[in-house]
């Protein structure tokens, strides 16, 4: 049993990505301080974290978000005598599936576990897609950079008694230099 006074749940704290993300460091704001989640039905509204990719992550991930969120509030509130936190369940579930709700209200501690779980969710899905995204780059300037270096064959060199002569580009009257020319691949 917790002592007096003491939270019933932990604290959640931002994602630690978050500031990276505006729309997601002004939900939090907006859920934090304000003490309202906005729903899909709310107008779109950039100081408050409003975007289209917050109404497209909850119409997408909304339920997953929910149940997994609510697993934890019962994995910490099930030795509690009395649970104090029964109404959060069916108002989220409503929340969830009313694509038009504009508002939730979070003012209690059990709505604010949740609607921070729901903030740091969305944060932490975009996060992996900037990151997935910012590899697959990595990955394509790594193979273009090392298909570069395989098309560049350096200096010739002498296989021989270890003298090295170069006489430059010699031309044949037919225009090419067969017998000098490397291929580079390049047409310069």
């Amino acid at each position: 049993m917790h002592s007096p006074g003491a939270p019933e749940l932990p604290v959640i704290l931002p994602h630690q990505q978050m500031d990276y993300i505006l729309d997601a460091k002004y939900l939090w704001h907006t859920v934090t301080n304000m003490k309202m989640l906005p729903g899909m039905g709310h107008t779109l509204d950039d100081a408050r974290g409003v975007t289209e990719r917050w109404k497209d992550f909850l119409r997408n991930n909304g339920k997953r978000v929910l149940d997994d969120s609510l697993d934890e509030l019962v994995f910490h509130i099930k030795n509690q005598r009395g649970n104090k936190y029964r109404g959060v369940e069916p108002r989220f579930e409503r929340f969830i599936s009313d694509p038009n709700m504009q508002v939730l209200p979070v003012p209690g501690e059990g709505d604010q576990f949740m609607a921070r779980s729901f903030v740091n969710a969305f944060t932490s899905h975009w996060y992996q897609q900037y990151y997935a995204e910012r590899e697959a780059q990595l990955e394509a300037l790594r193979q273009e950079e090392a298909a570069r270096q395989q098309g560049w064959r350096g200096p010739a060199r002498s296989r021989g008694s270890g003298d090295v002569s170069f006489s430059g580009p010699h031309r044949s009257s037919s225009g090419s230099n067969s017998e000098n020319e490397e291929d580079t691949g390049r047409s310069w």
